[in-house]
């Protein structure tokens, strides 16, 4: 076992537009080095390959270790062995409270991938891809809002205590989300036939619908392997 290691970096450019406005722009990245495959601790090192995949074929010869020991079973493999990573450009807008009203609002285009440990092993390019937490986009935005009226405000300045009571003081807040979907994988029913791990479907066509609503992706553009 080795100890996992994260390389943080970014730089930052940040500019003051006014007294209570500035705009910030970031690179933000790390890579993480000797860590868990797949999240680990541990995935089945035995496993049939992907290489020369053939339907039908016969899977026990296709494990690495039936070949040299005769050995069918899964064999849990511990390793600090993988590599992740995360790549991202963040952006931010501030408004510093002043005049009864304040804002924050941040947006960021991201990417993080890693490597699954089940096929990488045999080959480095298999099984990398998006995180199960990856969203490519997150759109952010807080504010506040005081309302004008009650005593030193811009309405009923000069109001008695007890109109100033029951209208001054009060504020208008809000939080708004909106993020990209999180990844997802296709499969296909084997009837309890699969010959190594998740079963991979092959890309025949083209996946995307447009973002209709009733359907986020077109099913049609997967078959199984012929």
């Amino acid at each position: 076992m080795r100890l996992p290691s994260v390389d943080a970096y970014n730089v930052t450019v940040q500019h003051q537009l006014t007294k209570t406005i500035s705009v910030e722009a970031a690179y933000v990245g790390n890579k993480g080095t000797h860590v868990f495959a797949g999240g680990g601790p541990a995935f089945n090192v035995n496993q049939a390959t992907l290489a020369g995949f053939t339907p039908g074929r016969n899977t026990n010869l296709a494990k690495p270790f039936f070949q040299k020991f005769g050995w069918t079973q899964g064999i849990d493999f511990f390793c600090n062995c993988a590599d992740n990573r995360y790549n991202s450009l963040q952006t931010k807008i501030t408004k510093r409270f002043s005049n009864g009203f304040s804002l924050l609002s941040h947006y960021t285009w991201q990417r993080a991938t890693f490597q699954d440990g089940d096929q990488f092993i045999f080959d480095r390019e298999l099984n990398s891809g998006p995180q199960d937490f990856d969203r490519t986009h997150s759109f952010v935005l807080a504010q506040v809002a005081e309302l004008p009226f009650g005593r030193n405000k811009r309405f009923l300045t000069d109001a008695s205590k007890a109109v100033d009571y029951l209208i001054g003081g009060w504020q208008f807040n809000s939080s708004t989300t909106i993020q990209s979907g999180l990844p997802f994988n296709v499969g296909y029913d084997t009837s309890g036939i699969s010959d190594t791990g998740p079963n991979r479907p092959d890309l025949v066509g083209d996946p995307q619908t447009g973002g209709s609503r009733d359907q986020f992706y077109n099913p049609n553009a997967f078959a199984k392997p012929r």
